[in-house]
């Protein structure tokens, strides 16, 4: 996520940046509160899912979007 990025550096930006690295996440209301899941399209793949409830969708969203930028910069071949 550098200076060429065409997206701002917010949670709606950072979730576009994914998007065009074929990787996205999915949000949803339980009970207790929010959680995630972050699929790569490239390989469909849900590598990442989370069994903690949020009680804010801010909080999943920023947890789920540092997730999945982990799992980005460990794919250093798709940066």
């Amino acid at each position: 996520f550098n200076d060429d990025n065409p997206y701002p550096k917010t949670q709606f930006g950072m979730i576009n940046f994914l998007e065009l690295k074929n990787i996205k996440i999915r949000h949803y209301k339980e009970d207790d509160g929010w959680v995630y899941v972050g699929i790569d399209f490239t390989d469909d793949d849900d590598f990442t899912q989370d069994y903690n409830c949020y009680k804010t969708f801010d909080e999943c969203v920023d947890t789920s979007i540092i997730e999945c930028m982990c799992y980005l910069a460990n794919s250093k071949s798709r940066i």
